[in-house]
């Protein structure tokens, strides 16, 4: 199972976001097929990337997650768009968190100290809260000056939602893209879910 955790948006936050996927899309600096485009319902942000991991390891960090549901729920924004890597050319296109993201960063600490006695303990590289919301194909990326010039045109009108719960999910890659199931969530400031295995993720 390729495994990651993650913070999710809500509906009204997700709509934004879906709409500044849909203005980039006609962007003429992003001539067509060269951006693979999140699709809206996959969008989440990353607190820690597990990789591939047996069943019983995704179990036992679904249990241990429950630690990390202490933590009071909080509010995030959107914030400005960027590129990565910081130079050369660029491969990842996204989306920053102004208020919210010192919380994620927490958050995101809360969850390595939960999993790392269970052989998962995160990169540790610093940890700067974003959204994906593309991925700029190899061969075909635009001139790295004329994208930045155009990223203001990328973020939505000003974006809040509460960030309430972590969730552990699945990514199933194909050649159509991943599909992404949740395994199971927590709510913040509550006991863990039960019950959530066998749902579809909207993450």
């Amino acid at each position: 199972m390729r495994l990651f955790v993650a913070a999710t948006l809500d509906p009204a936050a997700r709509d934004a976001v879906a709409g500044a996927i849909d203005r980039a899309r006609r962007l003429q600096v992003f001539p067509t097929g060269s951006v693979r485009w999140i699709e809206p319902r996959n969008l989440h942000l990353t607190l820690q990337f597990l990789g591939e991991r047996s069943a019983d390891t995704a179990a036992a960090v679904a249990a241990a997650l429950g630690a990390a549901g202490s933590r009071p729920p909080f509010r995030a924004a959107l914030g400005p768009a960027g590129l990565f890597p910081a130079h050369g050319p660029p491969r990842v296109l996204w989306l920053g968190i102004g208020e919210g993201g010192a919380e994620l960063a927490v958050l995101r600490q809360a969850v390595g100290r939960c999993l790392a006695p269970l052989g998962c303990p995160p990169n540790g590289r610093p940890y700067r809260a974003h959204l994906t919301v593309g991925r700029l194909r190899p061969g075909r990326p635009p001139a790295r000056r004329a994208l930045e010039a155009e990223l203001g045109a990328i973020v939505p009108p000003p974006t809040a939602w509460l960030v309430d719960r972590v969730v552990l999910v699945e990514s199933r890659l194909s050649a159509a893209g991943a599909e992404y199931r949740i395994v199971s969530e927590v709510k913040l400031g509550g006991p863990p879910r039960p019950g959530a295995e066998s749902r579809e993720a909207t993450c």
